[in-house]
């Protein structure tokens, strides 16, 4: 009730009686308490936003359609809770969409949640947060994992589920900002348009999911390299635990790999989650690797408290990765570790 009364006054502030009937606000408040030591950086203890889930609010509103369509908005904005962003804007675009749903499937368009984000979501347990070593680690693959689970001016379809199966395609129209955001361009040596490809499909039955993404870029940038992602990931509840794996391969003049291995154990109330996370790229010297252990509580079912510990270790001829989602790297040692213990809460409402 509390959550419609928000969602009518924020209706009513924009005037959009049809949002009013249909809309429901929901979010994530998360705030830690962090220690961070890394090679080349003094130790330091400081407030963090996120550390088990990006803080966030956002507005679910749809309308039932003739003919069994549906037509639905999501409006999602994430927030620091630990900083004044009066100067900057106090939000960040996290998703705006727009949907038409129906027997065909579901058409959206927007700046959208991608196909990467959602198998980030299935087969990362710490994804959107500060302890994620698959994140930390896939900078140096440079993967669409990281580049494309949000594009700008996408449009996505995707099918209704075939039994246990379904499958999605993405289209970024234009995914770069800056001096690749223009208009296409026919002359050869004027170029200014990105654009981004990826396609999904999903076999979930029972306690096994398996999923594969293929993503390709392109632009009529003169000196463009194109990139070709291979991405697989599965998951297997045993009851027990839940383990689950990632492995990208990510093509251009070389390729990079990457891989990770994950596993949540329930404790009663509280879950035990781990995480190991490397790759290997074509330069010498050049790969990391990094492993998070944690513990999660629930104090009631819109309430966790946690305790988590990270360390990332570089090669000797890197320093790209570390811990808090790669925040370190200036001023770290070459083939450095960086680590961070952190405990916090997260209140969803």
């Amino acid at each position: 009730m509390q959550k419609k009364l928000i969602a009518l006054a924020i209706a009513a502030a924009f005037s959009t009686p049809v949002l009013a009937a249909d809309a429901s606000v929901y979010g994530i408040i998360d705030g830690g308490i962090a220690s961070i030591s890394s090679d080349g950086h003094k130790s330091d203890m400081r407030a963090v936003s996120g550390g088990l889930s990006a803080s966030r609010i956002g507005v679910n509103a749809s309308e039932d359609l003739d003919n069994g369509m549906k037509v639905s908005i999501n409006v999602e904005y994430g927030m620091d809770t630990q900083k004044d962003t009066a100067a900057t804007g106090p939000f960040t675009t996290r998703q705006e969409m727009l949907a038409l749903s129906g027997d065909f499937g579901k058409l959206s368009t927007g700046y959208l949640h991608t196909v990467a984000f959602f198998f980030n979501l299935k087969y990362d347990p710490t994804y959107g947060s500060l302890i994620s070593p698959l994140q930390a680690i896939n900078s140096g693959a440079g993967s669409f994992l990281g580049t494309a689970a949000r594009m700008t001016q996408t449009i996505a379809y995707a099918t209704p589920k075939m039994g246990p199966f379904s499958a999605e395609v993405n289209y970024s129209t234009g995914n770069a900002d800056g001096a690749n955001s223009g208009l296409a361009s026919n002359n050869n040596t004027v170029s200014n348009k990105t654009t981004i490809m990826l396609l999904s499909g999903t076999y979930a039955d029972g306690p096994l999911s398996v999923s594969a993404v293929y993503g390709k870029d392109s632009s009529d940038f003169t000196t463009f390299q194109s990139k070709t992602d291979t991405i697989l990931g599965a998951s297997y509840d045993l009851g027990v635990a839940k383990v689950m794996g990632t492995y990208v391969s990510s093509k251009t003049a070389t390729t990079n790999t990457l891989f990770s291995f994950s596993g949540v154990m329930p404790m009663g109330s509280g879950s035990v989650i781990a995480s190991y996370a490397a790759n290997s790229r074509a330069a010498a010297s050049t790969n990391g690797n990094g492993f998070m252990v944690g513990y999660l509580q629930s104090l009631s079912k819109a309430t966790t408290a946690y305790v988590a510990f990270e360390s990332v270790q570089n090669d000797s001829g890197t320093f790209t990765h570390t811990v808090m989602n790669n925040s370190l790297t200036t001023g770290l040692t070459a083939g450095g570790s960086s680590n961070l213990i952190i405990a916090g809460l997260r209140k969803k409402f």
